[in-house]
């Protein structure tokens, strides 16, 4: 199958998916405001650790946000920030490199696995061409990185497998949770793997991997005065809608219905076998972490460890079919793929500010003589002003019956906030509020405020 002209033609349509997200990423590279509404707050948390602020703090008064991630990935993107100033270039670059990164090690794994280097090229490229990883891949936002530290640590852990190599995989999934705390599925794969192998071994190895993660958390905790919980796990625990995950899932499937066939017929091929593979143990655990896709606010980011497993089983059962004895299953295989080649049209490119936009947006910034309030944090980060809310979070945590919104539903009131930059009309919010503004706060700008410039996609508000 690897030789014939159809299948080297859907690897070349794969291709060009994959220059289109480097052509993008160049382009995103260049601009100075956020492609994502989580930009500007991860900027935020990289700009305090370079101005030796600290990252977790305890929330009563001003400023009203949370910092939701652990400290690896704006550890990263501070020391540039210290050496040449605040911008999304540097964690965007990190991003970047961290996609290709994967790439890389995905090619890895499954060449030496399948004795393969079509197969390995096809792993990589099913990734990069993968309507999310396009969209995804370059922003400003810790997921990348973590799935980079969690491919390699899988990696890793296959390479020492039946050595004390796979001890080394610890410390790559450690800094995984420590760029992000979701990042669990595939510590969890390695530890259920050796289960099924060598019981005392793998006790040890859950041990060893316990500890380490304890260790990293308590030194959090120390260092923050035990506000580190609150940042971490309190405000992150958004509501769940079994409505948003149905629809999460759907957009998932229908993007990726190629790969996802292709993935379960590896995942099949693999399951029957006596002793269950890493991969294999790995995909239906990264399809548990997905379902963390039904908390309100959440992203295309959490099917990206699917994604991965995806690749790793998709590319393997490529390898295998093409070697079947019954030659239909090479057509089977080549019928996926080209359904994942068209599904790969459906890429989503974040809209850009246009020059003249821009330069409206930051003359309203810089003339501010006050504090602002931007539903997008980027706004203000970017532009060298101090984030004093953070609207998402702080509302979330207020419908939860966490934080009191009464202060600045007063400082509101009282047209303390110079400029409001927010994404929706005021007067179109009803009277349950939105996800960024209570139903207090919306009344408090519609009446303290009025609308001066719509920009884009943000209206502007002044004091009236």
């Amino acid at each position: 199958m690897f030789k014939t002209a159809a299948y080297r033609a859907l690897l070349a349509g794969l291709a060009l998916y994959g220059a289109a997200f480097l052509a993008d990423s160049i382009r995103h590279l260049a601009y100075p405001f956020a492609i994502d509404g989580g930009e500007g707050l991860v900027l935020d948390q990289a700009r305090q650790l370079a101005a030796g602020e600290t990252l977790y703090r305890k929330v009563d008064g001003y400023p009203y946000k949370a910092a939701h991630y652990p400290p690896v990935y704006p550890v990263l993107c501070a020391l540039p920030i210290r050496l040449w100033g605040v911008s999304l270039l540097y964690g965007r670059l990190l991003s970047l490199f961290s996609t290709l990164g994967v790439a890389g090690l995905l090619y890895a794994w499954v060449r030496k696995e399948s004795e393969s280097r079509e197969a390995g090229a096809l792993a990589a490229l099913l990734f990069l061409a993968s309507p999310y990883v396009s969209s995804w891949g370059i922003v400003h936002r810790v997921d990348m990185l973590g799935l980079f530290f969690t491919a390699a640590g899988l990696f890793v852990a296959r390479r020492g497998w039946n050595t004390r190599g796979v001890y080394g995989s610890i410390p790559l999934f450690l800094l995984a949770g420590l760029t992000k705390q979701t990042f669990l599925a595939a510590p969890l794969a390695v530890f259920i793997a050796l289960l099924w192998q060598d019981r005392p071994r793998a006790w040890r190895w859950g041990a060893a991997s316990a500890a380490c993660a304890g260790l990293a958390f308590g030194a959090l905790m120390a260092a923050s005065d035990g506000h580190a919980f609150y940042h971490l796990v309190t405000s992150a625990r958004n509501r769940f809608s079994g409505m948003v995950l149905v629809q999460s899932w759907t957009q998932a499937v229908r993007c990726h219905a190629g790969l996802f066939g292709l993935a379960f017929a590896g995942w099949a091929l693999t399951s029957i076998a006596p002793r269950p593979s890493l991969a294999g143990l790995y995909m239906p655990l990264a399809a548990l972490a997905g379902l963390g896709a039904a908390k309100l606010g959440s992203g295309i980011n959490y099917f990206l460890e699917l994604i991965l497993a995806a690749c790793l089983a998709a590319s393997m059962a490529v390898a295998r079919l093409q070697r079947h004895p019954v030659p239909e299953t090479a057509l089977f295989a080549w019928v996926l793929l080209a359904l994942q080649l068209f599904c790969g049209a459906q890429r989503y490119v974040p809209p850009h500010l246009g020059p003249d936009e821009r330069a409206r947006i930051t003359l309203h910034v810089n003339e501010a003589d006050g504090p602002i309030l931007s539903e997008d944090p980027g706004y203000v980060v970017v532009l060298g002003r101090p984030l004093v809310f953070h609207g998402w979070a702080m509302s979330q945590l207020h419908y939860q019956g966490i934080w009191d919104d009464a202060p600045v539903v007063r400082d509101l009131k009282s047209g303390r906030f110079k400029k409001l930059l927010l994404s929706e009309d005021v007067d179109r919010v009803g009277p349950g509020g939105s996800d960024s503004l209570t139903p207090a706060m919306a009344e408090a700008v519609r009446t303290s405020y009025r609308c001066v410039d719509r920009v884009g996609w943000i209206h502007v508000y002044a004091p009236k």
